[in-house]
């Protein structure tokens, strides 16, 4: 296994989907070239990672990491590409990671040591039916092997370090807290959408719990500027799990967890897929008994009050309670506000308007066997909820 060179430039490309390299790929390996040795991390889709290398050698690149994604590297976050950088200067050239998964373990399974032996998943402690996140890795080239920050839904944060042999190391830099977590576990469902789409739904409860729809339970949502709803701690939940709640995340479309598709899935014109998305994972979690109409809380902020109040007055019969923090909740609005002009992108003008009748439905009260949702809203900036 050969190191890379002491002088070594990292150089992270970005390409096409259909894996061309851009055209500032060249450039950039050339700059690289006058301070030191060029090394390329190429971001490439699934199987084209042997063409990209190929073209990154032949522009100069010494070594070439090819990185397959689900997307192009122009869709990753910036911690994402922080995360594959640091890969790439712990690893040998030829590894190929695979990353921007919202399967927190894919990520953990491929995260390497300098000898290039990945880390196990079982090493680190994470279930393999629990979701973590691996993040702001750090490396530098005195010591061997890297730190990173673990967290998931029923693990809180902690600081590992990764030695060259692979093993796992606790800095105790985070103190943990005095909260037993054994007693909860984490589990993924996938919702159906009306569209076929499959949405998954992150479901966090205590261990033991019988599933005969009685358990009050929170669904959480976002859905918007392709942000990620991944896996946290979250200790204020922990006296609901304790009390029997469940507490659920829907990765609704808009967000990034598969890329840029999945953000486009819920942006503009295909806005009503959010909603609609956090509608499937409501009627998910009713039909798989994890709870009932009567006991499901939807809660959502910012942006995130669009996807929870469109639920609301599309399916009003679905909920107990319906949360809006500062939430945007007429997008009419919203565009004239002081916060408005910077969201046009993601959400449109009323300029571009034709009808608005395709997605507007008022609320239907016929036939409801009950009252309608309780609805808690709060507020902060002016205009917001607008």
């Amino acid at each position: 296994m050969t190191d890379f060179p002491a002088d070594s430039i990292l150089v992270l490309l970005e390409a096409t989907p259909t894996g061309e390299l851009a055209t500032s790929a060249a450039g950039l390996l050339a700059a690289a070239s006058q301070v030191g040795t060029p090394v390329a991390l190429a971001v490439t889709t699934p199987g084209r990672a042997q063409s990209l290398a190929e073209q990154a050698a032949a522009l100069g690149a010494d070594r070439v990491l090819a990185v397959e994604t689900a997307s192009a590297s122009s869709d990753l976050t910036i911690p994402q590409v922080d995360a594959l950088a640091a890969a790439a200067a712990l690893v040998a050239p030829e590894a190929v990671l695979v990353s921007n998964s919202i399967d927190g373990r894919d990520v953990a399974g491929r995260f390497a040591a300098r000898t290039g032996a990945a880390i196990a998943v079982d090493a680190i402690g994470v279930s393999r039916d629990d979701e973590g996140v691996i993040g702001a890795p750090y490396s530098d080239t005195v010591t061997d092997g890297v730190l990173f920050r673990l967290e998931s839904w029923v693990r809180p944060a902690e600081i590992l370090q990764a030695e060259a042999s692979g093993a796992i190391r606790d800095t105790k830099l985070l103190a943990r807290p005095t909260i037993d977590v054994s007693k909860y576990e984490s589990t993924r469902i996938f919702a159906t959408a009306k569209d076929g789409t499959q949405v998954p739904v992150s479901v966090v409860y205590r261990k033991g719990m019988s599933r005969d729809g009685s358990a009050p339970t929170m669904l959480d949502a976002y859905g918007s500027y392709g942000i990620s709803s991944t896996a946290y701690f979250a200790p204020r939940m922990i006296a609901f799990l304790e009390h029997g709640g469940v507490w659920a995340t829907a990765h609704v479309r808009g967000g990034g967890e598969y890329g840029r598709e999945w953000h486009e899935g819920g942006r503009l014109l295909t806005k009503h897929n959010t909603w609609g998305d956090m509608i499937a994972a409501s009627e998910a979690l009713i039909a798989q008994k994890w709870t009932s109409p009567s006991k499901l809380a939807i809660r959502g902020g910012s942006a995130g009050g669009i996807t929870v109040g469109r639920s609301l007055t599309e399916r009003p019969d679905l909920f107990a309670l319906v949360i809006s923090q500062v939430g945007v909740s007429n997008n009419l609005r919203m565009e004239f506000s002081q916060n408005g002009p910077p969201n046009v992108p993601e959400f449109g003008s009323v300029s571009w308007m034709i009808s608005p009748a395709p997605h507007r439905k008022p609320v239907t009260l016929a036939g409801m066997s009950r009252s309608l949702p309780s609805l808690s809203m709060n507020v902060d900036l002016p205009g917001r909820p607008s």
